[in-house]
């Protein structure tokens, strides 16, 4: 948990951020730089982390039927961590935010889809949508291959039944989720949405993007941005600029303040 050094005595926003496959809480908020904007900012963040110390990939269970629904067992640690947090701190909770990295994005698109009178709004970077596998190896493979068409979603929770505003990242880099999960995730959670879209063109630094927008009935729902060139990893972030290999990369753009002006402002 981490709270804003300049804190006061009226309620702030709150954030919700989850690390994906084999990585930490701490891991995530080095790389999003989460904290050193809520110090500027003044908002709350809570990092959860998956603790089975049995698994070593502390991979959130997303994948599994029992966990997609109202009452899986991660969901309700989740949230009893958040009950918690929101007795204990000045936290307006009319605006709690989720945020998602890889395994983390996926968790929180299950999470948004069970539980969503809970959260306002929901970033997903680099994930994938709710009740799409029903096994570890299913996960695998979808992640590899893209959702499967062939195979009924778990049908316990729905992403149309989350209201808040979502944003969703992707890199057309991406070697470890396949781009048509971003697709996906628009078509669950954005349906019948008019789109605004505009594109940054790639400099000596940073990759390309295309920046779109949506709404319904006037009123902006949702925002997406498909970062051309970059790989699995945090846009913008800590880790951000350099390949597996430790290879010099172009930047994405700063995709924790992209989420925070996105909400907030």
């Amino acid at each position: 948990m981490h709270v804003p050094k300049n804190h006061g005595a009226a309620r702030a926003p709150l954030f919700v951020v989850l690390h994906g496959f084999s990585s930490s809480a701490g891991d995530i908020e080095k790389i999003s730089r989460f904290s050193e904007k809520a110090d500027r900012d003044g908002f709350y963040v809570l990092y959860p982390e998956m603790s089975n110390v049995k698994d070593w990939t502390k991979c959130w269970r997303y994948f599994l039927p029992e966990e997609q629904t109202r009452e899986g067992e991660s969901s309700a640690a989740l949230l009893a961590d958040l009950r918690t947090v929101l007795s204990k701190n000045s936290i307006d909770p009319q605006q709690i935010y989720l945020v998602g990295m890889s395994a983390g994005a996926s968790m929180a698109s299950l999470l948004v889809s069970c539980h969503p009178e809970i959260f306002n709004g929901v970033a997903l970077h680099s994930g994938t949508s709710y009740g799409l596998s029903s096994s570890w190896d299913q996960a695998l493979l979808d992640l590899k291959m893209g959702p499967s068409h062939y195979r009924k979603i778990n049908e316990a929770c729905h992403p149309r039944d989350f209201k808040g505003k979502i944003l969703i990242a992707h890199g057309s880099g991406d070697d470890l989720v396949n781009g048509r999960h971003f697709d996906r995730i628009i078509a669950d959670f954005l349906p019948a949405t008019l789109l605004e879209t505009q594109k940054t063109n790639e400099s000596g630094e940073h990759w390309g993007y295309v920046q779109t927008t949506y709404r319904r009935d006037k009123v902006i729902v949702g925002e997406s941005f498909l970062i051309q060139g970059l790989l699995h990893v945090w846009s913008g972030g800590g880790n951000d600029g350099l390949d597996s290999d430790g290879k010099k990369t172009k930047l994405g753009p700063d995709m924790t303040e992209n989420i925070i002006q996105f909400f907030l402002h």
